[in-house]
């Protein structure tokens, strides 16, 4: 049987005159793959092109074009089978930003980011501190009572409201595992100077306490593989960063000094955790300034990323990676009042940029899971506000004359359901 394909890739050595037989034999090919009638090729019989060279230009040109026909007819099906199509490509995030989620007097509120379409999710007058689930289909929050707080579950519409874990005396806000598996949070005692860590199950059947009471131990990240917890502890005297196993195994200091270090947080990868570390002449019991560092996971090769003019506090990483953001507290030399700030800078500490302005008072802050916006609690806690990775597009999105409580931001998925 003969080859069109092999004959089409020879044909610059076939005569120069058309071969009208051999061109209809192709398009005869053709009409069978495609499924459809292809229309024959018909050359003028009686006009010769006086130019040689012409004509073989021409003829080029019409066999390249069948036998580009030919190969798509025939590649077109086995397109699913050339090209994964498992794998986005690298340019379509993995989330899209979804709703914001607050607590507002005591009350869970719900949002679009730029404050519409605002939701009541609870009443009590009690909730605080909401968590979304990483699929976003769930809330965890504080429920405060007379005998203490826990936390606590629903949906994302305020529905099948839980109690997951035990009553607590002062719980700290909620931590989900990456996958959702579990829930972490630490519990201080009535003073504040001691507590213990907890992970419990989104159901409430698995709750176990992964540390004692014995120190100070305050929760503040996993690892992005949920193998391991970030903690500050003083159980070596001073505060230093921490990590565990999950189930609170294999505890390891990995900042063992004489200074105090705190805010423990992974880089999206595993591979480097970004702290605050004090310095300078301790003052009334505390360091002049801090400065935002960073390390590897296992706390080896400790760079200092700010110069430590100001106090630096709570890193956190962009989810792309790309980005460190902090808070920086500051005194204004000219009004004597505090000026807290928002900086985001790269991994290494270069392309440092200030986000938000000195009348600003940026307070608690998250990322958008696209890693291109922050919200944050403004104005003494009376308002929500958000702003661009790049410090462009300020706006506040919520406002409340008693007080609002730190916004998270809900990680939804890039295609809709269903």
């Amino acid at each position: 049987m003969t080859d069109p394909i092999r004959e089409t890739l020879q044909a610059p050595e076939r005569p120069v005159e058309p071969d009208v037989a051999f061109a209809d034999e192709l398009f005869e090919r053709l009409r069978e793959e495609m499924g459809h009638r292809a229309r024959p090729l018909v050359l003028p019989r009686r006009r010769r092109i006086p130019n040689p060279s012409l004509r073989r230009v021409l003829l080029a040109a019409a066999v390249l074009i069948v036998t580009f026909a030919i190969l798509a007819a025939i590649l077109w099906p086995l397109r699913d089978r050339l090209v994964d199509r498992s794998k986005p490509a690298h340019d379509v995030p993995a989330v899209v930003n979804g709703r914001l989620v607050a607590s507002r007097a005591g009350q869970i509120v719900s949002m679009e980011a730029d404050g519409s379409g605002e939701i009541l999710l609870t009443d009590t007058g009690r909730d605080y501190s909401p968590a979304w689930s990483p699929d976003g289909r769930r809330i965890a929050f504080i429920r405060s009572s007379g005998r203490g707080s826990a936390i606590w579950i629903m949906d994302a519409d305020g529905s099948d409201q839980i109690q997951v874990s035990d009553q607590g005396t002062m719980v700290q806000p909620p931590i989900w595992s990456p996958t959702g598996a579990f829930i972490a949070y630490s519990d201080l005692s009535s003073d504040a100077e001691t507590g213990a860590i907890w992970r419990v199950t989104p159901d409430g059947q698995e709750r176990v306490r992964v540390t004692t009471y014995a120190d100070g131990n305050f929760l503040r990240d996993w690892s992005p593989d949920g193998a391991k917890l970030a903690f500050e502890s003083d159980r070596d005297g001073d505060v230093d960063i921490w990590v565990m196993n999950a189930d609170g195994s294999a505890p390891t200091n990995l900042t063992q000094n004489s200074v105090s270090d705190w805010g423990p947080a992974f880089s999206p990868d595993g591979t480097r955790i970004a702290f605050y570390r004090g310095f300078g002449r301790p003052k009334h019991g505390g360091w002049s300034r801090t400065a935002i560092w960073t390390m590897n996971a296992d706390g080896s090769d400790p760079v200092r990323l700010t110069d430590g003019s100001r106090f630096d506090i709570h890193p956190r990483w962009s989810p792309d990676g790309r980005w460190i953001a902090f808070r920086a507290d500051m005194m204004s030399k000219g009004a004597g009042v505090a000026v807290v700030r928002l900086y985001r800078m790269a991994p290494d500490g270069s392309d440092l940029r200030g986000l938000t302005d000195r009348e600003t008072q940026a307070l608690e802050f998250e990322w958008s899971p696209d890693s291109t916006t922050l919200v944050f609690v403004d104005d003494d806690y009376r308002g929500i506000a958000v702003v661009g990775a790049d410090g462009t597009g300020f706006r506040t999105v919520a406002t409340d004359p008693t007080v609002i409580g730190i916004p998270d931001w809900q990680a939804a998925s890039e295609r809709p359901a269903g």
